[in-house]
């Protein structure tokens, strides 16, 4: 399929929702998807970071029906097409064959989200390079939150000064000025990053603060943008990774962390101020009587391992002890698991329930010849277990505790059948 140059509505005017275009090609492809391409669209197109714009095509037909189409995705070729990936709206009907009128509706609200975040991810790049001398070096627009990569050198009280100069942009209700030049113009402006080649350019110029060359969806006033957060910063690939949000997604952030945090200040009986205090209290006691409690189970552990050796029972050339353990932590049971099998000639299988299954720890004494982890890879079939280990120790998940028992039964029946 192939037909003219698509004009793109979204370059002179980001809040152009509504249209009228002509099919200029129609197809049907293989696993049949159906795919539209227009003489002019305000559809965005993937791309830059930016995902595409979804929305309606209302085609007017030659005999005077209309059908209805979904746009599901849209993508631009390299010479100058765009592809519109529609689905039908009901009974649809037959593809509008080429030079066929429709009436295009973008989705505002996924418009007016995607415009907040591009714009804002410009003013938050060029405010990193006026406060730290940080470039930006990609941009991804995720469905909860954007991300920028910068530069590693980046600390927080530059992000935090960045942030400030970016927001004031904001405040300001800065007019934004979309251009259309040659490379040949290039040269009177002052860009920031220059991305796109071609015999028109567009650029995308916040006044005295900002110029990229750009071909997504921009607010008409910085004021638009509403207000920018940085969320995180985290390590990537040698760079650092801003991950932020702005304008209606900021509000969702804050209203959703709000929330929350209301709710931890109502569970500690403090003022939501208050609550990191009272949560750092309240971690530094429970690491008090973590402390306590490990200290009591290490005095308590060699009586312990000795009452679970001397329940064993003889299986095969071996002695078996299995116990369902509902008073012990992962590492607890590896230690009282540790200290029984250090008397000769034990296997130890705990179960420790856990959710609606349970958590299952094999040992075995030095002078056993068992490989735990053959034993559990052998049974994993038989009671969905998800796990393995080493010869002398093995760990495994089982999805439902009902089977703890008959996991118990066939331990026993596996070291019973090996050689002695």
């Amino acid at each position: 399929m192939s037909g003219p140059t698509c004009e793109r509505l979204w370059f002179a005017d980001s809040h152009q929702l509504a249209f009228d275009a002509r099919v200029t090609a129609a197809a049907v492809d293989p696993q049949g998807g159906h795919t539209l391409e227009l003489d002019r669209s305000a559809f965005y197109a993937t791309g830059g970071g930016q995902p595409h714009d979804t929305g309606t095509l209302v085609a007017t037909h030659a005999d005077g029906t209309t059908s209805r189409w979904r746009v599901c995705d849209v993508v631009a070729h390299e010479d100058g097409r765009i592809a519109h990936r529609v689905e039908p709206l009901a009974a649809a009907g037959a593809l509008p064959p080429p030079g066929t009128p429709v009436t295009g509706a973008v989705d505002g609200a996924r418009r007016r989200d995607h415009l907040q975040q591009h714009t804002g991810q410009h003013l938050l790049s060029a405010a990193l390079v006026r406060a730290a001398g940080v470039e930006t070096k990609s941009f991804h627009l995720g469905a909860e939150t954007a991300t920028i990569d910068v530069d590693a050198a980046l600390d927080d009280a530059a992000l935090e000064r960045a942030l400030e100069l970016a927001n004031g942009v904001v405040f300001d209700d800065r007019a934004t000025v979309t251009h259309l030049v040659t490379p040949e113009e290039l040269a009177r402006f002052a860009i920031r990053r220059q991305t796109f080649t071609g015999a028109r350019i567009r650029l995308v110029e916040v006044p005295d603060f900002d110029v990229s060359t750009c071909g997504g969806t921009h607010a008409k006033r910085t004021g638009e943008v509403g207000l920018i957060v940085a969320l995180r910063v985290e390590k990537a690939k040698g760079l650092k990774r801003i991950t932020f949000v702005c304008g209606g997604r900021a509000r969702r952030v804050f209203g959703e962390q709000q929330r929350a945090l209301t709710e931890v200040a109502r569970e500690l009986s403090t003022a939501p101020d208050q609550a990191a205090a009272a949560v750092r209290r309240l971690c530094e006691a429970e690491k008090a009587a973590r402390k306590r409690g490990e200290a009591r189970f290490e005095a308590l552990l060699p009586a312990a391992a000795a009452e679970l050796t001397a329940a064993a029972r003889p299986a095969g050339a071996v002695r078996l002890v299995c116990s369902r353990r509902d008073d012990l932590t992962f590492d607890e049971a590896q230690a009282l698991a540790r200290a029984a099998t250090a008397t000769a000639g034990l296997v130890v299988a705990l179960a420790l329930p856990e959710g609606d299954g349970a958590k299952l720890l094999l040992a075995r004494s030095a002078d056993v010849a068992l490989h735990a982890g053959d034993l559990v890879k052998k049974l994993a079939a038989r009671f969905q277990l998800r796990g393995g280990g080493a010869a002398p120790q093995a760990q495994a998940a089982l999805a439902d505790r009902a089977a703890i028992e008959p996991l118990f039964a066939a331990v026993a029946t596996e070291l019973a059948s090996a050689p002695p």
